[in-house]
């Protein structure tokens, strides 16, 4: 009898559990996805990409020194309005900020993280 009377109790927990369910809504995976392609970034270490500068490292002219002396030194390609290479001044040139926007797309699938300094 303790048997059949535990069983109907256990039946009915998890039919009552059934019933209320939890309070999340379901997620669409897909809508999830585009919403993540639309965000920008965090500011994350892709091994390459200086997310506080929205450059390749390897050319970013606040954290690359070598590269930015260089810049500096040749005078050919340098901002002497901002301290930066003439080619990376979004303050001169916004549209070199969408060039780099859209090589972070094609690369890395995300919207670029907006740049500390620009």
């Amino acid at each position: 009898m303790k048997t059949i009377l535990l069983s109907m109790a256990l039946m009915l927990g998890i039919g009552l559990v059934g019933l209320v369910g939890c309070n999340e809504p379901a997620k669409d995976s897909n809508s999830d996805k585009k919403k993540d392609k639309d965000k920008p970034a965090a500011k994350v270490d892709h091994g390459e990409w200086c997310a506080a500068h929205c450059l390749p490292e390897e050319i970013c002219w606040a954290c690359n020194k070598e590269f930015r002396d260089k810049c500096e030194k040749e005078g050919t390609d340098w901002c002497k309005i901002h301290a930066r290479p003439q080619s990376q001044c979004f303050k001169c040139d916004p549209k070199i900020k969408e060039k780099w926007e859209k090589y972070h797309m094609e690369k890395y699938g995300t919207k670029a993280p907006e740049p500390d300094d620009y």
